[in-house]
């Protein structure tokens, strides 16, 4: 079995300017190839909605509920997450 030669790191940090202080520092460091900074989670794609561990974003929840309000016999989105709220809450 032949290993990866690439490595790929992702690093969440809650604070703007030290996220931008890591990654300056993170250039510096010889074996380190590229920084690439992203201040929001993209969105899964079609083929990803299978792949389990990454919570669904807000804009995917909704997304998700307009998509049910289109099909036949759906729920509005209001009673939706009114609904997920309850269960949420316990």
């Amino acid at each position: 079995m032949i290993k990866p030669k690439v490595m790929w790191l992702s690093v969440k940090i809650g604070d703007k300017k030290k996220g931008k202080e890591l990654a300056r520092f993170l250039r510096t460091i010889e074996y380190v190839e590229s920084v690439d900074e992203k201040n929001k989670q993209t969105p899964l794609k079609e083929e990803d909605w299978i792949k389990p561990g990454r919570p669904a974003m807000d804009e995917e929840i909704e997304l998700l509920a307009e998509e049910m309000e289109k099909e036949e016999g759906g729920i509005e989105a209001k009673e939706f997450f009114n609904d997920l709220k309850k269960k949420i809450a316990g």
